[in-house]
């Protein structure tokens, strides 16, 4: 049995952790232009206008029915290629533009149902509600709509970002040098006779980050549910004083009329 190299272990994530960097540059890249695109996408699969749920349903389709390597291919490859067809001057073409753009395409599909959902979870009389009292949309949306849709999507916002991080090692098939790529490299170099020792250095990388990025949302998940519980509560009691004032004041008018009305009898 072929034994392990502790050493080499060592010597690959001393390698790839300092191109850490480059892993979530890519990840947040992604996610932010990938939720623009899903918002977008959204918007239209709510819309009322047919054309615009057909666009969005086939972005939707077709991003699901393509594999991660396949797109990120027609894209390295393929748009660089239409684009010099076309007569646009490409020169060198570097690897983490189209990881970056890859990435957001999935995305935005996976954010645009994210965000359909947790509209639809929240529903249109909590807007209502906030025009009744006199405020904006916009500020109906920031303080009353947003953060509990925030609250319904945690979860799936949480299993993106560590889909795009464990995903994102498909980038090193382009040749960018990020953890998983700088860490294979490095292996090549050595006539591939450290492999194993390669993939036990990047499960020790991969598996900590995702267990993290987990405990995190899990930890903000619950942390806005008990504020939520708190805001309920103190509506509540405010509601309570309110009616309870209510009374008294009624009350008290009641018992003024009554003398008013002996008064005058």
């Amino acid at each position: 049995m072929r034994e392990i190299h502790i050493t080499k272990i060592f010597k690959y994530l001393l390698v790839g952790i300092p191109f850490m960097r480059i892993t979530l540059a890519y990840v947040a890249a992604s996610l932010v232009f990938g939720f623009l695109i899903g918002i977008l996408i959204a918007r239209l699969n709510m819309s009322k206008l047919r054309i615009g749920r057909i666009i969005a349903q086939t972005y939707i389709t077709l991003t699901r029915c393509t594999p991660p390597l396949v797109l990120l291919f027609l894209t390295y490859y393929g748009l660089p290629t239409f684009l010099r067809n076309s007569g646009f001057q490409i020169g060198k073409v570097e690897p983490l533009p189209f990881v970056c753009l890859t990435f957001s395409i999935f995305v935005g599909s996976s954010s645009s149902e994210i965000i359909r959902s947790a509209t639809e979870a929240v529903g249109n009389s909590q807007k209502e509600a906030a025009l009744a009292v006199g405020l904006s949309e916009f500020q109906a949306f920031v303080l009353i709509i947003l953060p509990q849709m925030f609250k319904v999507a945690l979860p799936n916002i949480g299993n993106t970002i560590i889909y795009l991080f464990k995903e994102g090692s498909l980038a090193y098939t382009i040749g960018l040098h990020d953890v998983l790529g700088k860490v294979l490299f490095t292996a090549a170099g050595e006539r591939n006779l450290y492999l194993l020792e390669a993939y036990l250095a990047l499960t020790l990388v991969y598996w900590p980050v995702s267990i993290i990025i987990q405990k995190l949302f899990t930890t903000l998940e619950k942390k806005m549910q008990y504020k939520r519980k708190e805001n309920v509560t103190q509506a509540e009691e405010k509601l309570e004083a309110r009616v309870k004032e209510e009374n008294e004041r009624t009350e008290t008018n009641e018992y003024r009329l009554g003398i008013r009305a002996r008064g005058i009898s």
